[in-house]
């Protein structure tokens, strides 16, 4: 499936993306390997046949999801989704769609607060629990800032690697909200397993496409071993040959050789276009904003 860029002005478009029940009947499906029929969808969800099906109609109306005609063993018609992921495209001109975008994410946030407060088990056994909270102000040079945003870009890796290796819905929360250095990462028990939240990004026109064409090139690379992805990665922030040599021990031949092999795996030419390919973020309902 080609991922493409939604834009806000699609007719009904928005609508759909602030109506959280519609989405994470979206974020059910988008999780499947097969196509998933409204019987299950209701089961799942636990509301009438006819109000489940309203928010698929909506769903498909907006080209969020498609229809697959029924064929053995499913007796009924099956749902897709159009799009592995959401990104969403906007004018950052325009202030109606702008306000509009910031109240979505806003309702999505609320929503999950809510699930926390309203459905937080706690008296889950903390055995199997981790719960840590810390908030803290300092400065950070640009070696120190590089570094925290490698450590955190693999958090949101792990955490985008779970919530696609299987398409049980899990009672955790989650968010991670973007903006000037702020991220935010809660995972919290439930009573009882609720849907799961879809990931979204929203990105000015030109930062929308780029970000889809980006990701259509990441597949498309070979992938780099440890070695390489750590030198990748030290390359990325801006340090230079030399230094990083020094620090892995190694000749400035050796290390050249390494980062032909890396250039030619990732397509890339310089190390201004390496640190592109390399910043590869998540994030659950965030904006460039």
């Amino acid at each position: 499936m080609r991922e493409t860029a939604l834009h806000a002005d699609a007719p009904g478009l928005l609508d759909a993306l602030s109506d959280v029940d519609a989405m994470c009947l979206w974020e059910v499906i988008r999780a499947q390997r097969t196509p998933v029929t409204l019987p299950e969808v209701t089961t799942l969800k636990g509301d009438s046949a006819g109000v489940v099906q309203t928010r698929l109609d909506m769903l498909a109306n907006v080209g969020l999801v498609r229809t697959v005609r029924a064929r053995k063993p499913r007796n009924s018609v099956g749902y897709v989704v159009a799009h592995q992921r959401l990104v969403v495209a906007f004018d950052q001109s325009d202030p109606a769609t702008v306000a509009r975008i910031r109240e979505i994410s806003q309702t999505w946030e609320r929503h999950v607060d809510d699930l926390i407060v309203n459905h937080g088990d706690t008296g889950s056994d903390p055995r199997a629990t981790y719960r840590s909270r810390y908030v803290g102000v300092d400065q950070l040079d640009q070696a120190d800032f590089a570094e925290l945003r490698r450590r955190i870009d693999s958090v949101c890796e792990f955490w985008n690697m779970l919530a696609n290796k299987n398409a049980s819905p899990h009672g955790s929360g989650r968010r991670i909200r973007t903006g000037n250095h702020a991220i935010c990462i809660r995972v919290e028990p439930l009573t009882r397993g609720k849907l799961p939240v879809p990931e979204a990004w929203f990105r000015p026109l030109e930062a929308a496409e780029r970000l889809v064409a980006d990701r259509g090139a990441t597949k498309a690379r070979r992938p780099l071993t440890t070695r390489e992805a750590e030198v990748a990665r030290a390359l990325a922030t801006g340090l230079q040959r030399k230094q990083l040599a020094t620090h892995l021990g190694v000749s400035i031949h050796t290390l050249t050789t390494m980062c032909k092999r890396i250039y030619a795996k990732l397509g890339v030419h310089s190390q201004a276009e390496l640190a592109a390919v390399m910043r590869v973020p998540a994030a659950t309902a965030h904006s460039d904003l």
